[in-house]
């Protein structure tokens, strides 16, 4: 018959309870770590679909915001000019954009822009357009319309002269500028549509 001293029991009993605690700390070990691997894979997964998200999200408005945004622009490949073009004449508008003349065209009839050549502050988009040539190109846009112009005169005007920028029957681009310290003179280009064959 084995005897058990209370010294003996206690062992046993303290051997046991740390058997148990061991035992008990790796179950739970085991299963916290695989809710936590769980719940890692949960949030990477959400971050994922987030970003993914977001990112459409970004791409869609810069899509719609393209979309928004009018296009009204005139080029000059001859003097390497590409400008946007803004409604009025007002100082406020030609010193960053070509102005439209508001009575004139948009898209058929007399199209008629003006521009600074010069100036402290400004934008000088028309500065090379008196070294235009007949017959070269002028590409003008309005939304997704695109029409182009032959260069068919190149000529001063009185300041004071606005025949040029009258209705016309047939589809013409007018562009106006000052003349350089001729205050009282315009430089006046005016394209003809090129009809498309």
């Amino acid at each position: 018959m084995i005897t058990y001293t209370k010294k003996n029991v206690r062992i046993i009993t303290l051997t046991i309870t740390v058997i148990i605690y061991v035992v008990i700390s790796v179950i739970y070990l085991k299963v916290n770590n695989n809710n936590t691997q769980e719940e890692m894979i949960r949030i990477k997964s959400t971050e994922e679909n987030i970003e993914s998200t977001t990112e459409e999200k970004i791409e869609d408005n810069a899509e719609s915001d393209e979309q928004k945004l009018p296009i009204w622009k005139i080029q000059i490949p001859a003097i390497n000019l590409d400008a946007n073009v803004e409604e009025g004449t007002t100082q406020n508008v030609i010193a960053k954009n070509v102005g439209h003349f508001t009575k004139t065209g948009t898209l058929n009839g007399n199209i008629g822009l003006a521009a600074h050549n010069r100036g402290i502050g400004v934008e000088s988009y028309f500065k090379n357009i008196k070294n235009l040539n007949l017959g070269d190109e002028i590409i003008y846009q309005k939304d997704d319309q695109i029409k182009r112009y032959s260069v068919a005169k190149n000529v001063i005007i009185d300041e004071t002269d606005w025949t040029y920028l009258q209705n016309t029957n047939d589809n013409r681009i007018t562009l106006i500028t000052c003349v350089e310290n001729q205050p009282e003179y315009r430089r006046c280009i005016q394209g003809v549509e090129i009809k498309e064959r």
